[in-house]
């Protein structure tokens, strides 16, 4: 009775945990907020703040798309134990360069340390005026991370598209494929 017991609990905690499933290329919806476009056949992971969708695997690349980030809420990062008090939370009438500082100091509540974060650049998100910045990574297994996050503010809330992937040939390898993405993106 007892392996009986034990065997249910596995099976149902097994069945509560997010797996990834293949989406095929074309239109995705974020949130009711906005759609993108994946020009070629993904794997997807949905969990309750983040979407992510992935060729190689999440740590070799990833794109994840962050649920709407409405005022006086933090990102949607998984923050190193003890450091989730520590987050700053977004504002909605937070300007671009605090945007990117609390960024910058959300990262480094991680187990990843920031190595720069930077290079404030305008780019559309859809119709609005988004921004972009790069992300670099590090983490303590020696793993170097190269990335983008996109943002912008829609109705008072900030929606975030982050790009990362090893810095050594992914990074490189799927930046056309993020750059698409960003290109696609239509306001719902």
């Amino acid at each position: 009775m007892r392996l009986l017991i034990i065997l249910l609990l596995t099976l149902t905690i097994a069945s509560c945990a997010p797996t990834f499933q293949l989406k095929k290329a074309g239109q995705g919806t974020m949130w009711d907020s906005y759609s993108v476009a994946t020009s070629e056949d993904i794997n997807e992971l949905k969990a309750e703040r983040s979407v992510m969708w992935t060729q190689d695997g999440p740590i070799l690349e990833r794109v994840e798309f962050w649920a709407p980030v409405a005022n006086d809420n933090k990102l949607p990062l998984i923050y190193a134990p003890g450091n989730d008090e520590r987050a700053g939370k977004f504002r909605s009438d937070m300007t671009p360069e605090e945007i990117v500082e609390l960024v910058r100091n959300g990262f480094s509540l991680t187990v990843s340390t920031p190595t720069f974060i930077g290079n404030l650049q305008p780019v559309p998100f859809g119709d609005l005026q988004g921004y972009m910045i790069d992300v670099n990574l590090s983490t303590k297994d020696g793993a170097d991370f190269k990335g983008k996050l996109l943002f912008a503010t829609m109705e008072g809330k900030l929606m975030v598209i982050f790009f990362a992937a090893r810095e050594t040939h992914y990074y490189e390898a799927r930046l056309p494929y993020f750059n698409n993405i960003v290109h696609s993106i239509k306001l719902s």
